[in-house]
């Protein structure tokens, strides 16, 4: 028996810098087809307000969306799958395959041969990691070459931009219209004042999307640059923008022409600028953390673009 096994990384909080962000304050209340959402929040001496809508259907889609890969129903629904396929067998192959409740899949067959046997199993195999692939695509995941399964975090920043474009053109008030970098400074300070999320042990909380973020007023590393990019996707659609994770941490990178001093990375040959949404340290533009410097310093990161809108 071979097992298929789930994996999922986890994307732990950052060690919080000297100099914290004032906790931003939020309200989102239901009022009809929208949610009221209000935030208030410092950036420096200056203090800022908005309030905004927020389509009801879309945020109660993110609230229902599942922290961490349901990996117990994506077993589940794995096994069923090769149930399915393997009743076309003939009756001198017998595949059984059972799932257990971390998610991972265990496979018995009887043949006439080692290599009925053999072919049998590998075909169960294929039908299970093609449907582990379907059921996370469903789910908002996607899975690597190793079973490794992730948020499709570059998916959500697009699928998310239409939902938070009034708030991204509430928090581009007062400033240049085409200016994208004073923009993604407006953007950062404000999902880096958003409070942390974190399990009460101290773990990982998993995945919170855009949407739910606002209204639960909470997230980590990753759900934050989700937001951020959101948020820049919906005020400026052609902008170079991607995901980095490094081991423990998720970041972000803006195709803004770099300022001296400022940490790049190249994709594409394109250079993006690095930032860090997570907070509470209010970093600028271009500053990294301890934990994304090491990933990236040793060659740890994966760059993951989002689509360029046409």
């Amino acid at each position: 028996m071979r097992p298929v096994l789930l994996l999922l990384l986890a994307l732990l909080s950052l060690t919080p810098a000297a100099v914290a962000a004032k906790g931003l304050k939020a309200t989102a209340a239901q009022e009809g087809s929208a949610y009221r959402y209000t935030a208030q929040w410092t950036e420096g001496k200056q203090k800022h307000k908005v309030t905004v809508d927020l389509p009801r259907e879309a945020v109660e889609a993110d609230l229902k969306a599942p922290l961490r890969f349901p990996r117990e129903a994506a077993g589940e629904a794995q096994a069923k799958a090769v149930r399915k396929w393997a009743d076309s067998l003939p009756k001198s192959t017998q595949l059984k395959v059972k799932a257990s409740k971390n998610g991972s899949l265990s496979f018995s067959v009887r043949a006439k041969s080692r290599s009925a046997a053999k072919e049998a199993l590998a075909k169960a195999e294929e039908i299970a990691k093609a449907e582990l692939v379907r059921f996370a695509t469903e789910k908002g995941f996607v899975v690597d070459e190793d079973n490794v399964i992730l948020p499709d975090h570059a998916r959500e920043a697009v699928e998310s931009a239409p939902a938070v474009k009034a708030l991204a053109d509430a928090l581009a008030e007062g400033l240049p219209p085409d200016d994208a970098r004073a923009f993604a400074n407006r953007a950062l300070h404000f999902t880096q004042s958003i409070p942390y999320e974190k399990r009460k042990n101290g773990g990982d909380a998993g995945f919170r999307r855009p949407l739910s973020l606002l209204v639960r007023n909470k997230g980590d590393c990753d759900g934050k640059s989700v937001l951020f990019l959101a948020l820049m996707r919906a005020r400026f659609p052609t902008l170079p923008l991607a995901v980095v994770l490094v081991p423990e941490h998720a970041f972000v990178a803006v195709g803004l022409e770099a300022k001296s001093g400022e940490r790049t990375v190249k994709e594409d040959g394109t250079e993006l600028v690095l930032m860090e949404p997570v907070g509470p340290a209010h970093s600028a533009i271009g500053e990294l953390s301890r934990t994304g410097k090491k990933g990236m310093r040793w060659g740890r990161d994966t760059v993951l673009r989002v689509k360029p809108s046409r």
